[in-house]
């Protein structure tokens, strides 16, 4: 579902070439969950906004469900990252001006309108548990809240990838540990393939693939 093959990233800086990735090779089945720890700089980020067709590589091939995205134009490029990729930031990265339904359906407003995403919806709000917050905007949520209504929009649209980057960063430890059941809750139910990076070895322990990232290498550690 998943591969990386030698890829590479570096970016061009006054001091000369940075480079933060290199030759890293990667596969991963579908429904398959994998966590990347390593130190801050060690381009865990960069290499999920890669995975995420967010960033560019400098060199090497990334598939996707045997497509390689980089391949495609702009708009194929959004339409195909809109369908096939869930995203999950640290930062929730809510829209403010709306509701807790209205920011779970943003995702699926370039989608086809046949699907009952609203139905969906309201479903994936009760599976996480914010039945009684729907029509809340962000400002009236807790951060665990948030987490939540940004998972439930990273799973709209039943993404075949779903990316996490720091999602219990910002969270106090209870409500950490509560997002963390969610997250491992919804990738079995759903099935999509799972990436996280984080810094929390409380939340990569209930996952089974784990990986180091150091000195632009990428290194399994199970």
């Amino acid at each position: 579902m998943l591969s990386l093959k030698q890829l590479s990233k570096e970016y061009l800086t006054p001091q000369g070439p940075l480079k933060l990735l290199s030759n890293i090779s990667l596969s991963l089945d579908q429904g398959e969950a994998a966590t990347i720890m390593g130190p801050s700089g060690s381009g865990k980020s960069t290499l999920l906004f890669i995975l995420g067709t967010l960033e560019t590589p400098s060199t090497g091939e990334v598939l996707i469900n045997g497509c390689n995205p980089f391949d495609l134009s702009q708009n194929q490029l959004a339409k195909f990252r809109n369908k096939h990729i869930g995203f999950l930031f640290q930062d929730h990265c809510l829209l403010p001006q709306c509701s807790v339904l209205e920011n779970i359906l943003s995702p699926t407003l370039i989608a086809p309108s046949t699907n009952n995403y609203r139905q969906r919806a309201l479903s994936l709000i009760e599976q996480v548990g914010l039945k009684e917050r729907i029509d809340h905007f962000p400002s009236e949520l807790s951060g665990g809240e948030k987490q939540r209504v940004a998972l439930a929009r990273a799973m709209i649209r039943k993404p075949s990838l779903l990316l996490c980057d720091e999602p219990t960063g910002n969270l106090d430890r209870q409500s950490a540990a509560s997002v963390a059941d969610l997250l491992k809750e919804q990738h079995q139910n759903h099935g999509s393939t799972l990436v996280i990076v984080t810094h929390s070895s409380e939340l990569a322990s209930r996952f089974s693939s784990k990986y180091q990232l150091n000195n632009q290498q990428l290194l399994q550690t199970n």
